[in-house]
């Protein structure tokens, strides 16, 4: 999924090749060819894609994965490839069965664009398990499986975010009602060009149930902020979370960020599948590694140098 914010008069053909994958020649290809995409262009000639554009991009690239020729897909015509990209049948094979249902709810309101429906539905789920199992049992299942029909062009942009913007306002709303001020405080944040910020949003929560004063910085925060927060709030603990693949040049300059301005401060958890990759290299400079939040769950607020062991 993406983090990537639409400008009123769409994208241009570089960030679709980032967000699709394709080349912008193979995009130029499909436009010019088979007529499967009517981008606008603006007065310099630039074209300006929209979501339903990218949808298509992704859905024809996930088919031809299945075995079909661009050829074979062309001829359906655009018309019908926008109505099937949008009525196939969705699975959800990593849930309990007993959850299927209310994530087919989510999932298939979200097709609709049904804000309300699902409102109501992570709501029920959410006052029925309580914030922390509602995630890790169905909610945070429900959003792997809308990123991955995401990928396949089977959900757009906007179905996504309805999704993830109500399942955010329940743990916002958890996080204001942090009630451990004076205990020892860990400082929360998604790690610098990281947007989604579940996760880690959820570490904050959890861990202020175990006793913590929790203090979350937000996404994509620089890490001098981190340290800033941290002297300020006398932090014994530190939580960086990463979704974003990277490059091993790109961690290892984070580590290096990490090892000279927070790890003189208190102990660091770095987290999330953006550092899975690295975490021989995260233990090698002393940088603690958790793949998911609920791994945390025996955390509690400590003085020892050592939170994990």
């Amino acid at each position: 999924m993406s983090s990537t914010t639409q400008h009123s008069a769409g994208y241009r053909i570089k960030t679709v090749a980032n967000l699709t994958g394709l080349s912008t020649h193979v995009i130029r290809k499909w436009e010019e060819r088979y007529l499967l995409l009517t981008p606008l262009r603006e007065p310099n000639g630039y074209r300006r894609y929209d979501e339903d554009d990218i949808q298509l991009l992704l859905y024809l690239q996930w088919r031809i994965s299945k075995g079909q020729t661009i050829g074979e897909l062309a001829y359906m015509g655009r018309a019908q490839l926008r109505q099937t990209m949008n009525a196939g049948p969705i699975d959800c094979p990593t849930l309990p069965p007993e959850f299927q249902p209310s994530a087919l709810t989510i999932i298939l309101a979200a097709r609709r664009v049904d804000q309300a429906t699902i409102e109501s539905a992570v709501h029920t789920i959410v006052n029925q398990l309580g914030l922390l199992d509602a995630l890790y049992r169905i909610l945070f299942p429900t959003l792997r499986a809308i990123g991955e029909l995401w990928h396949q062009g089977q959900l757009n942009m906007t179905s996504e975010h309805l999704v993830t913007q109500t399942i955010r306002h329940h743990v916002a709303n958890a996080l204001r009602k942090n009630s451990h001020t004076h205990n020892p405080t860990a400082v929360i944040a998604c790690a610098p060009h990281n947007f989604h910020e579940i996760g880690a949003m959820t570490t904050a929560v959890l861990l202020q149930n175990n006793g913590w004063n929790s203090v979350y910085l937000g996404v994509n925060t620089d890490i001098d902020l981190v340290r800033l927060a941290c002297e300020r709030r006398q932090g014994k603990l530190i939580i960086l979370s990463t979704l974003l693949e990277q490059s091993e040049k790109d961690m290892r300059q984070l580590i290096l960020h990490i090892k000279k301005k927070l790890l003189p401060l208190c102990p660091v958890i770095l987290g999330g599948r953006g550092a899975m990759p690295f975490r021989a290299l995260l233990e090698e400079h002393g940088i603690m590694f958790v793949e998911h939040v609920h791994q945390l769950q025996s955390l509690r607020p400590f003085h020892s140098p050592h939170p994990l062991t």
